[in-house]
């Protein structure tokens, strides 16, 4: 007698909640600490070895194991291993940890880093990031490219599906780099609900300096898609 047919739907439906079981982790780099009153935080594309305030290292988790864990991030270069942090975290859904990053407090040098998040030794994210020694060093600080993003934070209360829309901005940039303009062209889907914190999140926004601090101001168009 055949059983395989009948078999698929309860295997693939076995498979299915399996998956959904697996633990989620996510890594996130922020140029400084987030303002705790602020609704919004600046990621980081890139980071320097010895920044005037500290960049901050975030990892984030929608779906943590049902147990006391051992978190660990740690950098990897040619090799070589370096532990960021390391913590005992016990079940929570969701959760966000930051916690203050001076690359060079932990012996990193300039370069090319990837950046590893595990829980009780098994690896859950992994993110590359370049460190530079300073600013005028680093690849990403181009007048032409953005090496921080405004991101806005999670709002409480709101289901994953229902957490769907964008921003588009047109966002004018002074000689320094920052934002001195914001101007909200769209605001759709729940993005019509967080007006406040998509002005708060656009203005986070850097690109690099540019050579002469005279130099006129320079505009760019983004889109910010907001998803789960």
């Amino acid at each position: 007698m055949k059983t395989t047919a009948p078999l698929l739907p309860a295997l693939l439906a076995f498979a299915g909640a399996v998956a959904a079981k697996q633990p989620h982790g996510h890594i996130e780099f922020l140029w400084e600490a987030r303002d705790p009153a602020a609704q919004s935080r600046p990621v980081a594309l890139g980071l320097i070895l010895q920044p005037e305030r500290p960049h901050q290292l975030c990892w984030k988790s929608s779906r943590f194991p049902a147990e006391d864990v051992t978190v660990r991030l740690v950098a990897e270069r040619d090799g070589d291993t370096v532990t960021l942090v390391e913590e005992t975290v016990a079940s929570a859904a969701p959760i966000v940890r930051c916690h203050p990053f001076v690359p060079a407090a932990h012996g990193l040098s300039a370069g090319e880093h990837e950046v590893v998040l595990s829980y009780d030794e098994v690896e859950i994210a992994r993110e590359p990031i370049e460190i530079a020694a300073d600013l005028a060093s680093a690849g990403f600080h181009r007048r032409d490219a953005i090496f921080v993003q405004g991101r806005t934070n999670y709002p409480a209360g709101v289901a994953p599906e229902d957490y769907r829309g964008h921003f588009l901005w047109t966002l004018t940039f002074g000689a320094d780099g920052r934002v001195i303009e914001v101007e909200t062209v769209e605001a759709e889907g729940i993005a019509a609900t967080l007006r406040e914190a998509g002005d708060q999140a656009a203005r986070l926004y850097r690109i690099g300096a540019a050579v002469d601090p005279n130099a006129a101001p320079v505009r760019y168009r983004l889109r910010y898609e907001l998803k789960p």
